[in-house]
């Protein structure tokens, strides 16, 4: 345990629930330490999935979450709990409008 006596906390591993909305598919969960970026969780929802790391997004309460980011910087796992659920949306590709 660390002098602020959370130290080991912050090492440790959270589990993260990936949910498909609308889709019916079963969760996806996925252990993981709070320093890994989440490029990894990306690439292993799009393996699980057999789909491209770059055609979906992945969110928590309504922030999307960036492959270059870790689940600490968002505060992951810090009121005592170890896992957290994010929402999987398919990215939107075009979009724009011909008159």
């Amino acid at each position: 345990m660390g002098a602020d006596g959370d130290d080991d906390n912050d090492a440790g591993k959270i589990t993260i629930t990936v949910k498909f909305p609308g889709s019916g598919a079963e969760e996806i969960s996925i252990k993981c330490k709070k320093t890994t970026p989440f490029s990894k969780i990306y690439n292993a929802v799009a393996k699980q999935r057999s789909i491209s790391a770059d055609s979906f997004v992945l969110q928590w309460d309504e922030q999307r979450l960036g492959k270059d980011e870790t689940p600490k910087m968002h505060e992951f796992g810090e009121v005592s709990f170890t896992e957290e659920q994010l929402d999987f949306f398919a990215s939107q590709v075009g979009g724009s409008r011909t008159e």
